[in-house]
């Protein structure tokens, strides 16, 4: 009898250890909070859901339903490892594996939405209690959710595709809320309209159909931007993203879009002028209108050959024109740069002048031949100086014909002195102090100087001959005027 009653007992243990351990038992029961779990649109929660006492539900099936306003499978628990689920809480639920094994089977619930609110089951058919389910309440709140859109406008290129963004804050679910896209300086007709979970274009403006469009795969996070393809100049202006469905005051945002043209300037040798050579840049298609300028190899601005042209065609574009007139530099390399600030794009093309498209320099020829003009005018005064030492006559005083050689010498030394002096300047100084044409100009003002000073001499030499003569002719005046005299006293005697 003994035997018998020990015997019973040690059964007892084993199948009540191995009930608890994993097939279940009477007196487990799944249990539940007793009040409701409140959330923020937005955030994440956990519904809390366990076994009394706690045993493993690692082997068990553990099933999460959402009861209203129809039956969905929230997250199913099964072989260990996780099952199917309806699509909109795909990625947003997950379970404790960890403590599985102390009977916690929790549901964690992230990106919490408007919709995500009612009655959920928690339920594990495996149990052979009668209490194998229990109820959560889920209270979701939505006085936080606000509309958002960014801050500065969004700038697109005619052409491009471009996104106008806006979504929710926090980030809440819009699969079942109403979206709609309308431009304020239109009058009627939407841009476009989501609604009852798809796009509803019937009303949309008949310039946007089959361009707009949203990112439904994104609307369960709360973005509500919109996608506009094959963006022009006419889609320039205001949008507002409005979802009327939110009980909060802030339900509406607006998007400021700013659209532009640009192409690449073209640049072309438009001739010569002076010593330098014009350069021509074009540029056409622009919006809005662009400013133009021109820069060196090192980036320093150059002064154009007078303002801009410019021109507007029946499109509203914008083409600009302007000339600069450029010296032989190292490099010999320019930019044309066409910018507009207002959609901040900016365009340059560079281009290398070779060498021998630069007029030709004729300061060795000039200096040449004032030098050989020099030469000769040295020459013409040291023969004018050795005639008047060797004739007879003596026509000019030696001391005046010495003051005259030696200021025509002096002069041409001088002036070989400085062209010399110019001319290795203008042809060794790197930062090309004297441009061409102002040499050009010294070179012309010292020849002219030249033969201003001989000009001078000369008539200073004719001034004396004619003196010299004049004194002469007296001379010869008074000694007829003695001989008569003389004639005339002899006569009377």
């Amino acid at each position: 009898m003994e035997r018998t009653c020990l015997l019973l007992l040690l059964l007892s243990t084993l199948v009540y250890s191995t009930l608890g351990q994993g097939g279940g038992s009477s007196e487990v029961q799944v249990v539940g909070p007793a009040d409701p779990v409140i959330a923020l649109a937005g955030d994440d929660i956990i519904i809390p859901c366990s076994l009394k006492p706690n045993v493993s539900a690692e082997e068990m099936t553990v099933k999460w339903t959402r009861l209203n306003p129809k039956a969905e499978n929230v997250h199913l628990y099964r072989d260990r490892r996780d099952g199917d689920q309806s699509p909109s809480y795909r990625g947003r639920t997950s379970m404790f594996n960890e403590e599985l094994k102390n009977g916690n089977v929790s549901l964690k619930l992230t990106r919490v939405t408007l919709s995500d609110a009612g009655s959920y089951r928690c339920f594990i058919q495996t149990l052979t209690s009668q209490v194998k389910e229990t109820t959560v309440q889920l209270h979701v709140g939505s006085s936080e959710v606000q509309v958002v859109g960014p801050a500065d406008p969004v700038v697109a290129l005619a052409g491009d595709d471009v996104i106008l963004p806006c979504s929710l804050k926090p980030s809440v679910s819009a699969e079942n809320m109403v979206v709609r896209w309308t431009r304020l300086n239109l009058k009627a007709g939407n841009v476009h309209l989501y609604r009852s979970g798809r796009d509803s274009n019937v009303e949309q403006v008949p310039s946007y159909r089959g361009r707009t469009s949203m990112f439904n795969e994104e609307l369960k996070n709360g973005n509500v931007s919109l996608k506009l393809t094959r963006v022009t100049l006419s889609d320039a202006g205001s949008y507002r993203c409005f979802i009327p469905t939110l009980t909060s005051q802030v339900k509406e945002t607006t998007v400021q879009l700013l659209v532009g043209a640009v192409s690449q300037p073209v640049i072309s040798i438009d001739g010569t002028k002076g010593w330098g050579v014009v350069l021509k840049c074009e540029s056409g298609g622009w919006f809005p209108e662009p400013e133009m300028e021109w820069l060196d190899s090192s980036g320093t601005i150059l002064p154009a050959d007078g303002p801009p042209e410019r021109h507007r065609d029946s499109e509203c574009l914008y083409s600009v024109r302007r000339h600069v007139t450029v010296d032989q530099t190292d490099t010999n390399r320019f930019t044309c740069r066409v910018h507009q600030k207002e959609i901040n794009h900016l365009k340059e093309t560079e281009i290398h002048v070779p060498n021998d498209v630069f007029p030709k320099s004729h300061v060795g020829l000039i200096v040449g031949l004032i030098a050989a003009a020099v030469a000769f005018l040295a020459a013409s005064a040291i023969s004018f100086y050795m005639w008047i030492k060797y004739t007879e006559d003596d026509v000019f005083p030696k001391s005046q014909v010495g003051l005259i050689v030696g200021l025509l010498i002096a002069a041409a030394v001088g002036v070989i002195a400085a062209l010399v002096g110019v001319y290795m300047l203008s042809k060794h100084n790197e930062d090309d102090v004297f441009p061409k044409l102002q040499l050009g100009l010294i070179v012309g003002l010292l020849a002219a100087a030249v033969g201003l000073l001989a000009a001078s001499a000369g008539v200073f030499g004719v001034y004396l001959w004619r003196k010299h003569t004049e004194e002469e002719e007296q001379s010869k005046g008074w000694e007829e005027q003695s001989k008569w005299a003389v004639v005339l006293l002899e006569f009377h005697i």
